[in-house]
């Protein structure tokens, strides 16, 4: 009976596990869809480095497309070639933002920013693709790379642990490192040069000579602690799938522990987070208030 039981527990976890990544996974398919139809709806949001944001949720979205098609019978190795692929775009295009940043507050404002659009597409979409070929090449030859873990996703097995890091989880690391030192850089610099230095004016979607320099101090400040947040999520989802690597024992993945239910709720919540951070910016919210909400008539209005 009791072993009975504890199948009947395990399997219960193991459902409610599955039951919460697809509920996370909705939640941030809304939140990346949000993002993007803000981008095609308001042109003042389109400008550097913000409208880099919009291809970090189109990661994030194709990611929580892989999580549902590791649910299809069948599709599980495409799930985990799509999975690995679209978990390194979003870090990758972070780190895109993060450099932006840091070139735009460290530049001189009588200088133009020049912004190599075309080789940013060949890294943030080209790097991942390298780093997924060996676990397709390996699956290809009938390794059985690619696996269902705890029915939650499909993604490489825990029996490849060296692959893992090198595919994903070395890449991360580096990612992170370079995303801290450039906002770190960044901040140092807009704190050195304000208020007397108006280089973050470039940040700004319509500059006004009604603005003082330390306004511009101030929302330059302000765009920086909005950047941070977004490699605050990249750490913050990544960190759980880090340390669930160094607890793995005898190459068995515990299904029901608890670093391994936080990395596979965090990492399906990546793309809700990333949308709130960027939902909450005020722009955005007059933006919309301007969109949805009709202007209310004056007083004068039914007077005359």
């Amino acid at each position: 009976r009791r072993v009975h039981g504890d199948e009947n527990s395990g399997r219960s976890a193991t459902m409610s596990l599955h039951t919460a990544v697809l509920v996370c996974t909705s939640l941030s398919t809304v939140g990346s869809l949000f993002v993007i139809l803000s981008y095609f709806l308001f042109p003042s949001l389109r400008r550097i480095p913000l409208n880099f944001i919009v291809f970090l949720s189109v990661s994030d979205l194709l990611f929580s497309v892989s999580i549902f098609l590791s649910n299809i019978p069948g599709a599980c190795t495409v799930a985990g070639v799509l999975m690995n692929y679209f978990q390194l775009t979003s870090p990758i295009w972070t780190t895109i933002i993060s450099y932006l940043l840091y070139r735009i507050v460290s530049i001189d404002l009588r200088r133009n920013l020049e912004v190599p659009t075309t080789l940013f597409h060949v890294i943030a979409w080209g790097i991942p693709l390298l780093l997924t070929l060996p676990p397709i090449t390996l699956e290809l030859v009938g390794a059985h790379v690619f696996s269902d873990l705890a029915t939650t996703w499909c993604w490489i097995k825990s029996d490849f642990v060296i692959l893992r890091a090198t595919c994903y989880y070395i890449p991360s690391a580096i990612v992170l490192l370079f995303d801290t030192t450039m906002v770190v850089l960044a901040w140092k610099n807009v704190s050195r040069a304000a208020p007397a230095n108006t280089t973050s004016e470039l940040l700004i979607s319509t500059p006004s000579p009604f603005h003082s320099n330390h306004d511009v101090f101030l929302k330059s400040r302000r765009i920086i602690h909005r950047l941070f947040m977004f490699v605050f999520v990249f750490f913050f989802v990544r960190f759980w799938g880090m340390v669930n690597l160094f607890l793995i024992r005898q190459n068995e993945v515990n299904e029901n522990g608890f670093w391994f239910r936080a990395t596979s709720i965090f990492f399906a919540l990546q793309g809700f987070l990333n949308a709130l951070v960027y939902g909450s910016t005020k722009q955005l919210i007059r933006e919309y208030l301007k969109c949805c909400i009709p202007p209310q008539p004056l007083l004068t209005d039914f007077q005359e």
